[in-house]
C-alpha cells in the first residue's frame, strides 16, 4: 500500500474547486507533516465528471434506471475511449498576418500545412495566413470536422474585427484609385494645420499624434506615457476643427481651473471665450442664453445690450467635471457638442457604475471625441474595456465577448475573474491602428528637453485679506528693496495652509494616474509636510524625508534602489544638497521657493544623462494668493 514520506497512510480526497480536475481524486499526508501529494487513479472507473453527470440528469431527470442499465454504463465508461478537444484559434497577428494557434498534434499537422499560402511564423510560435476575409474562410472550411475521436474547438474572429479589416482595405483600394488632384476632407484639414502658428509650437511627435486623430476622424484616445505632450496634442488635433465649435472638456475636479490655464497658453483665448460649469448652478441654468433680470409685470421692456449677446455667444470652451456630465448629460445633449475631450479617462472605471455607464453613453454619441490617459499602455485589458467601448462602440457591444477573447475569463466562486490576459497581439494591434496613440518616454525624449514643467493651477476659497495683500504686493514690483520680506514669507505661510486640501486631492488624482511612480515632493513649511504625511499614512504609502544634509547620500541612495518606496520629501530650506535622485519619475513642488536660484537648484536634483525619457516636473499654484508674485519671479 502506498505511504506518504512520514510512512502514514494518505487519505484520498476529491476535488471540488472549480476548473478541469473537479471530481478527480488525490491523496496527500493526513496530519499534513510532509508535502506529499499524489493523483489517485483508482476510483477513476467507478466515478464521472461532474459536467458530464449534470448533463446526463436532464435527460434522465423523471426516469429510474433499472440494474442492468446501471452495469451497462458502467461497463461503457470503463471501455469508453476518452475523446479530447484540441483549441483552435484564430487571431489578427498585424496588417499582413492571422495566425492560427493550437496544440502539437500529429494528425493536424498535414491539415495545417495543406492550407493554401500558410506559412510557420519562429517569432509568434503558430501558423500564419495572409490578412484576407477569402483566405481565412478558406481556413476554416479546411479544418477537419469528422476525424473520430478528435474534436476540434475553433475560436473563431469576431466579425466586427473582421469587417474593420474589409474597412481598412476598401479605404486602401480608394486611395489607389482617386483622383491625385482632388484632396480628401482629411488632407484638407491637415494642410491648413501646417500652415498655422500651432504647428510650429508643438514637437514632431505631437504633430504625429495630431494627424492620428485626424486620420481617426477625430475619435482617439492620447496616452502618452507620463502625459508628456498630451496636452498640446489634444488643444492642436481641436484647431483641426475649429469650425465645429463649442468644446466640451471634461476633466478631474482638481483640473478645471489648469485646463483653463492651458487653453489660454496654446489657443490664446480669452477667460470671456472659456466657462467653467459650476456643479451648484441648476440644470437648467446651465446654459441660459438670458443675462437680464426678469421684469415686472408693468416695467418697461428692457432689452439686451449687444454685448452681452456676444459675450454668452463668444464661448468657446466649456469645462466640467466627470461627475457634473454624467449627471448633467441630458442638457449636454441638447446643446449638441460636435467635440468633447474626456481627460483623465481612466476615471471611466474608478467612478460608480452609473456614473460611468452614462458619461460613456454621452461620449459616444458625440462626432469627435478625444480621450487621454497618461498610464493606458500598461493597464490591463479589463481596465481597457470603457475607453475602447467609448471610441468604438459598433466593434464590442457587450462586455462578455471582450472578456472572453482578451481578459482570459475564468469561472470562479462568485462569477468570473477577468484579470487576466489572452490575445494581447491582436488587441495591441487593433488598439495601435484604430484607438489610440501612446509614444513612450524612450520615443518621446529625441523631441522634448530634459525637463517637462507644468503649472497645475487651483481655485481656492476667496480670502479678502490675502487677495488684497497680494495685490500690494505685486503691484510694488520687483524692487526688493520697496517689499517687505517679512510680509511675503507671512502670505507664503498662510497660502500652504489654504493649499494643503488641495495638495491632496491632487495626490489623489496621482495614485490614479500613475502605476507605482517614484515621486520627489518639496516643501517650504512644515505644516504642510505633516498634513501629506498624515494622508499618505493612511493610504499605507510608504514615504522617505530627507531633512538632513549629514546622511543625505545614504538616504538618496536607499530612496533609489528601493522597489517599495515610492516617495522622497525635500525640504527648500536645505542649503549645499548635493544628491542624485535618478529613479524619480515625477517632481511636484507643493510651494513655490523665494528665489530663482533655488528652484534651479532643486531641479539639478534629477539631473541625470541615462534616463530614459524626459521628466515630468509640476509647479502647484493656487490663485490669488502669494504665488501669482512668486511664479513670474521664479519661472523660466
Amino acid at each position: 500500500m502506498r505511504t506518504c514520506h512520514c510512512g502514514n497512510v494518505p487519505l484520498s480526497l476529491e476535488v471540488r474547486t472549480p476548473g478541469r480536475n473537479r471530481g478527480r481524486w488525490y491523496q496527500r499526508c493526513p496530519t499534513g507533516t510532509c508535502r506529499f501529494f499524489a493523483w489517485d487513479e483508482s476510483p477513476y472507473p467507478f466515478i464521472r465528471h461532474p459536467l458530464e453527470v449534470y448533463s446526463s440528469i436532464k435527460s434522465r431527470i423523471n426516469t429510474r434506471p433499472s440494474y442492468f442499465s446501471a452495469q451497462s454504463e458502467l461497463r461503457e465508461s470503463r471501455s469508453a475511449i476518452p475523446q479530447t478537444k484540441i483549441p483552435v484559434a484564430f487571431s489578427i497577428l498585424s496588417k499582413q498576418l492571422i495566425g492560427i494557434k493550437t496544440e502539437a498534434n500529429l494528425t493536424l499537422e498535414p491539415v495545417f500545412a495543406g492550407i493554401e499560402n500558410v506559412k510557420w511564423s519562429d517569432e509568434h510560435d503558430q501558423w500564419t495566413i495572409p490578412a484576407t476575409v477569402p483566405m481565412y474562410n478558406l481556413a476554416i472550411s479546411s479544418l477537419p470536422t469528422e476525424i473520430p475521436n478528435l474534436q476540434l474547438e475553433i475560436e473563431t474572429i469576431p466579425p466586427a474585427i473582421l469587417d474593420s479589416i474589409i474597412e481598412m482595405s476598401l479605404l486602401e483600394a480608394n486611395a489607389r484609385m482617386q483622383d491625385p488632384s482632388e484632396m480628401t476632407e482629411i488632407e484638407f484639414r491637415w494642410s491648413e494645420f501646417v500652415e498655422s502658428k500651432m504647428y510650429r509650437l508643438l514637437t514632431p511627435a505631437q504633430r504625429n499624434g495630431v494627424l492620428f486623430g485626424l486620420e481617426r476622424c477625430g475619435r482617439v484616445l492620447f496616452g502618452n506615457e507620463n502625459g508628456v505632450g498630451t496636452i498640446g496634442q489634444v488643444l492642436a488635433l481641436t484647431q483641426v476643427y475649429q469650425d465645429e465649435w463649442p468644446v466640451l472638456v471634461t476633466c478631474p475636479n482638481i483640473l478645471c481651473h489648469t485646463w483653463k490655464h492651458e487653453i489660454k497658453k496654446w489657443l490664446g483665448l480669452s477667460d470671456n471665450e472659456i466657462c467653467i460649469l459650476d456643479p451648484k448652478i441648476p440644470a437648467r441654468e446651465m446654459f441660459k442664453q438670458e443675462t437680464v433680470k426678469k421684469r415686472k409685470k408693468h416695467a418697461r421692456t428692457k432689452f439686451r445690450q449687444k454685448d452681452d449677446i456676444d459675450h454668452v455667444s463668444n464661448i468657446k470652451f466649456y469645462i466640467t467635471t466627470h461627475q457634473n456630465a454624467s449627471k448633467r448629460r441630458r442638457e449636454l445633449r441638447v446643446k449638441d457638442f460636435k467635440i468633447v475631450v474626456c481627460t483623465d479617462s481612466h476615471y471611466l472605471n474608478t467612478l460608480t457604475t452609473s456614473e460611468s455607464k452614462f458619461l460613456s453613453q454621452l461620449l459616444q454619441k458625440h462626432r469627435r471625441i478625444i480621450l487621454t490617459s497618461d498610464s493606458i499602455r500598461y493597464r490591463k485589458p479589463l481596465l481597457l474595456y470603457s475607453q475602447i467601448n467609448t471610441i468604438l462602440p459598433t466593434v464590442f457591444t457587450d462586455f462578455e465577448s471582450y472578456a472572453k477573447r482578451y481578459c482570459d475569463s475564468k469561472a470562479a466562486v462568485f462569477g468570473y475573474n477577468n484579470f487576466g490576459e489572452s490575445n494581447t497581439v491582436e488587441l495591441n494591434y487593433l488598439l495601435d491602428a484604430n484607438v489610440w496613440y501612446t509614444p513612450k518616454l524612450e520615443q518621446l525624449k529625441p523631441d522634448f528637453p530634459a525637463f517637462v514643467r507644468q503649472e497645475v493651477i487651483f481655485s481656492i476659497k476667496k480670502s479678502n485679506t490675502l487677495k488684497c495683500q497680494t495685490e500690494d504686493i505685486i503691484s510694488m514690483g520687483n524692487n526688493c528693496d520697496i517689499v517687505d520680506e517679512e510680509l511675503v514669507e507671512t502670505l507664503h505661510e498662510k497660502t500652504g495652509e489654504i493649499k494643503k486640501e488641495h495638495i491632496i486631492q491632487y495626490f489623489n488624482h496621482v495614485f490614479e494616474m500613475y502605476k507605482r511612480p517614484k515621486i520627489a515632493v518639496f516643501y517650504h513649511n512644515a505644516s504642510v509636510y505633516k498634513a501629506i504625511e498624515e494622508h499618505l499614512n493612511a493610504k499605507k504609502k510608504p514615504l522617505t524625508h530627507l531633512d538632513n544634509i549629514h546622511n543625505s547620500n545614504s538616504i538618496c541612495e536607499e530612496y533609489n534602489q528601493s522597489h517599495s518606496v515610492q516617495f522622497i520629501f525635500l525640504d527648500m530650506k536645505m542649503c549645499d544638497l548635493d544628491v542624485s535622485l535618478h529613479s524619480v519619475d515625477l517632481v511636484i513642488f507643493t510651494e513655490l521657493p523665494f528665489e530663482r536660484e533655488r528652484l534651479s537648484i532643486m531641479e539639478s536634483l534629477f539631473k541625470f544623462n541615462e534616463r530614459k525619457g524626459p521628466l515630468s516636473i509640476k509647479y502647484l499654484i493656487a490663485l490669488q494668493t502669494i504665488d501669482d508674485y512668486l511664479w513670474p519671479l521664479v519661472k523660466t
